[in-house]
């Protein structure tokens, strides 16, 4: 009895408290099997989508035409997403003469941006602290 108490305790605790859950990011739309996907989950406006500020962040090898990325322990609150594919790996998002990125890029919401990336707030969705599957189409 005493455990089962404990149990549910802590339960209603770790519910209370929000306890940390997944993000899965499926990354669709990649048409050159190489280089690494470069990933960042942002908990605040500042200074998005710069992945130095991100909350957490990941840098994965592509492996195939779409792929899942996971970002675990995340707590309740709103986020949003940036992502890049890096074919040359190295490390930034490429442009050109104008500063238009020539590798492929997208955002949560597939939000797009006029004369520059999308607002954080365009990006935005909340996390509620149970597991969660978003898509993101890059081109």
């Amino acid at each position: 009895m005493k455990k089962t108490l404990l149990v549910l305790t802590l339960g209603i605790l770790g519910i209370g408290m929000g306890m940390a859950q997944n993000l899965d990011v499926k990354v669709k739309g990649i048409e050159e099997v190489e280089g690494n996907i470069r990933i960042a989950v942002f908990n605040q406006s500042k200074e998005f989508p710069d992945d130095e500020y991100a909350y957490q962040k990941r840098e994965v090898p592509v492996t195939g035409e779409s792929q899942t990325i996971r970002f675990s322990n995340l707590p309740r609150g709103t986020y949003s997403v940036a992502i890049y594919h890096d074919e040359d790996r190295n490390r930034e998002l490429n442009t050109n003469f104008f500063g238009m990125p020539t590798e492929d890029y997208g955002f949560s919401n597939n939000a797009s941006g006029t004369f520059g990336p999308p607002s954080f707030e365009s990006c935005s969705f909340s996390f509620t602290g149970s597991s969660k599957t978003i898509s993101i189409e890059i081109d």
